[in-house]
């Protein structure tokens, strides 16, 4: 009866405790909390990471159609002047491309029949183009152009599209849609002309085809069909003004672009001087956006001293060393490293005043944000 009286007397008097206490309570949210968020940063990691490796794929993947591009035709992939990518086909001027205006072009259509646009590439072989590619200045062949800002123009993204997608169409390339007909080493198509007097597209007269060498839908990139970054042109010697898309070029800004819209680059240059000679790493004339750049800043000083180079920018990277072309990706931060110093912070996170140029601490904080844009860039060297 005892224990009977005991039960009873527990019922009628309710559970000993109705509920949690407000410290239970809040415990457990916090606990919540602290596992939503590392959940949330390891979905962002697990994100980086995945477009880390689609970007590793990409470049690999446009490297081996680089080199069976070479393969077919014996040559590498023509370097595009991506400030104004196409031109008339009128002779060059000097070695760099001669950048047709309307006038030009109606006047070899008056000429000729033909109005057609090919690639504006750098004329392999000029004096002008062979300083180019070796990172010097086009005014003082010998003179080497470099600075802790200087705007690095040895690349094109335009490149990477042209000659390995065929995005051009059939008034450029030869073919509509991806594939091109024969390229040609002035970065012409072979056979490709357009009859103004039967259709003012016309219809080229093509004759070998050859499938693309990269096929971006396949592996998770996308053609971008008018992709403009004023950036870029202030880079490759424009002004941000420059940045309007060309009469009659609307169609051909084409760029194969990553997750982020960033485009991917192909970087171009000789190595030594123009016997191909070269005693060290900065005779190498590997852009910078491929090298620590600490390491190149102690190194250039060294050079300009009349020093002995011990630095290695390279950082005993022997493939880099031999290489002559690169294809590099932005990374997750949508930044190369080659971008003005108020891009490069606002893409890594560094908050604070950034100093200006001439700055003590300027060339400081730009080798720190260079080596952190550049940290998770993605690249596929070649010879």
């Amino acid at each position: 009866m005892t224990e009977v009286s005991d039960i009873a007397a527990r019922i009628e008097r309710g559970p000993e405790r109705p509920g949690f206490t407000i410290t239970e309570v809040l415990f457990s949210v916090l606990i919540i909390g602290l596992l939503i968020g590392m959940l949330i940063v390891a979905m962002r990691a697990s994100g980086v990471i995945a477009q880390r490796q689609a970007g590793e794929a990409n470049v690999r993947a446009m490297a081996a159609g680089a080199e069976v591009f070479r393969s077919e035709f014996g040559f590498e992939l023509p370097l595009v002047h991506d400030g104004a990518p196409l031109r008339s086909p009128l002779p060059l001027v000097g070695g760099f491309p001669y950048l047709s205006s309307p006038i030009d072009e109606q006047s070899y259509e008056l000429a000729t029949g033909v109005r057609r646009w090919i690639p504006a590439v750098y004329n392999r072989g000029a004096p002008e183009t062979d300083s180019f590619l070796r990172g010097r200045d086009s005014v003082d062949l010998g003179a080497l152009a470099y600075s802790s800002d200087y705007p690095e123009e040895r690349y094109s993204k335009f490149s990477l599209s042209y000659y390995l997608v065929g995005a051009l169409g059939s008034a450029v390339d030869g073919l509509d849609g991806p594939g091109m007909v024969e390229v040609e080493r002035t970065g012409g198509f072979r056979g490709v002309e357009t009859d103004t007097s039967a259709n003012p597209r016309g219809a080229a007269r093509v004759r070998q085809r050859f499938d693309p060498f990269f096929d971006p839908d396949s592996r998770g990139a996308t053609l971008d069909p008018q992709y403009i970054d004023p950036i870029e042109y202030v880079e490759h010697g424009r002004t941000e003004a420059d940045a309007v898309l060309p009469s009659g070029q609307e169609d051909y800004l084409r760029a194969i672009v990553d997750r982020n819209g960033k485009s991917y680059r192909y970087y171009r240059w000789e190595r030594g001087d123009r016997l191909g000679a070269f005693d060290n790493v900065i005779e190498l004339n590997i852009p910078r956006v491929l090298l620590d750049p600490a390491a190149f800043r102690l190194a250039l000083e060294q050079y300009d001293g009349g020093q002995p180079v011990t630095a290695d920018p390279t950082l005993g990277n022997a493939q880099l060393r031999s290489a002559r072309w690169a294809i590099v990706g932005a990374g997750a931060d949508g930044v190369f490293g080659t971008e003005p110093i108020d891009v490069l912070a606002t893409a890594t996170g560094r908050g604070g005043i950034l100093p200006s140029p001439g700055d003590s601490e300027y060339d400081d904080v730009l080798i720190e944000l260079q080596t952190l844009a550049q940290s998770d860039n993605v690249v596929q060297v070649g010879r």
